[in-house]
């Protein structure tokens, strides 16, 4: 087994020494750094398993050391451990905020030192276990749809143009209206297919990655009922299912992309949608609730489980053996990345085989900024009920 490497940053040559004698014979590599700027070149030059950091002295700062591994996704998750003299609740929550892992008080004892290293330590390593365990499972659902999901858009592409560039002058212009429309929904499934994959990857790494984050956090939308309309309206309604979608919100600004929200909307409409019982509405509402805007999509379906909740992710279609619906599972899980990576919250309530209900909690602009935007004409928020759309339809749904 692999030793793992512990950095101390400290000043104070007895505390390195300590740490040394009581750690040289636990099967851990020894580096130290007497400085903050010494400690910061060395994690770049060696990226260790563990970090035990002096809190504050003349030579080291030790919250300049934690933001800066905190900006960064190679450092973001090693264990730190603040070496102090004296508790203090307000440095303690300082910490804390920042991303700090536990405190080791002065003057401290071998087994608490090694307690402390072997706890950090363990929580590490089930996490790193926990996440492969989750890319394992990511791996075996990308194998078991990504076949289906490519394969059946362009056998249709495929069948159609070949029947179109061979017997054409045979067909009428019925058949030919009909493999052109063939042609156009596979295309149109292919490509929604390849651009989710591309927005969930986008949206991974923004996630992780910080100074992308605060960029994306300048963003606004105001969103008003026209908007939403004009949303909602992209859906295709046809054939024999009843589609009752109201809304009832507030006209707000929200710190968002319009691209996004769209996004945002788009999905949780279209897998209400996808999952509803035949003849029943779909509820779309949005209210102000501090400093959030509540967007909150429910249907009447097959619902959920909590555990099916818990494991909402990309590329896990639950029950698809027995239901055979197209799509990847991806469109929840662009959701819950499109909720993280703005700051909002995700919350999912649901009855098997009766209701489901989608609540997104959506940062507002702050008010400043949201009575600069907003229509002059409009300057106070309302509440506007409105039916948007009660119609026989089918949605199309590619995902």
């Amino acid at each position: 087994m692999a030793k793992k490497t512990i950095l101390v940053i400290s000043s104070e040559k007895e505390i390195n020494q300590n740490i040394h004698n009581n750690i040289a014979d636990k099967n851990f590599s020894f580096i130290t750094a007497n400085s903050s700027q010494s400690g910061l070149t060395k994690i770049r030059q060696n990226t260790p398993d563990l970090i035990l950091c002096q809190l504050s002295t003349p030579e080291i700062d030790g919250y300049q050391v934690l933001t800066e591994l905190r900006k960064s996704s190679n450092t973001f998750n090693i264990p730190f451990i603040f070496i102090t003299s004296a508790f203090d609740a307000g440095q303690w929550r300082r910490a804390m905020n920042l991303g700090a892992d536990d405190f080791l008080l002065q003057p401290f004892t071998p087994p608490e030192l090694c307690e402390v290293i072997n706890t950090r330590l363990a929580k590490q390593e089930a996490l790193v276990t926990h996440y492969k365990q989750e890319l394992d499972c990511l791996r075996s659902s990308i194998l078991d749809f990504l076949p289906h999901e490519m394969r059946t858009p362009l056998t249709g592409i495929l069948a159609s143009a070949n029947l179109l560039s061979n017997q054409l002058d045979e067909l009428d212009s019925t058949i030919i209206r009909e493999l052109l429309g063939c042609i156009d929904s596979s295309s149109q499934r292919l490509s929604r297919l390849v651009h989710n994959f591309l927005l969930y990857s986008e949206l991974s790494l923004i996630s992780q990655n910080p100074q992308q984050k605060k960029l994306i956090h300048s963003q606004e939308t105001y969103l008003s009922l026209e908007k939403f309309a004009h949303i909602v309206s992209k859906f295709d309604r046809s054939h024999n299912q009843k589609i009752d979608i109201s809304w009832r919100g507030e006209e707000v600004s929200l710190a968002i992309s319009l691209t996004h929200l769209t996004k945002l909307i788009e999905e949780l409409i279209d897998n209400a949608l996808k999952f509803s019982f035949v003849d029943t509405s779909i509820q779309v509402t949005g209210y102000k609730k501090g400093d959030y805007f509540i967007l909150s999509v429910s249907n009447y379906g097959r619902g959920m489980t909590a555990k099916q909740i818990a494991s909402i992710g990309a590329c896990i279609q639950f029950e698809r053996p027995t239901y055979e619906q197209q799509g990847c599972g991806l469109g929840l899980a662009i959701v819950k990345q499109l909720v993280q990576v703005y700051s909002g919250k995700l919350l999912i309530n649901s009855i098997l085989n009766q209701e489901t209900r989608v609540n997104v909690y959506i940062p507002l602009v702050k008010s400043s900024l949201f009575l600069r935007i907003q229509p002059k004409q409009n300057r106070q928020n309302h509440l506007i009920t409105s039916r948007i759309a009660s119609a026989t339809s089918s949605l199309s749904i590619l995902n």
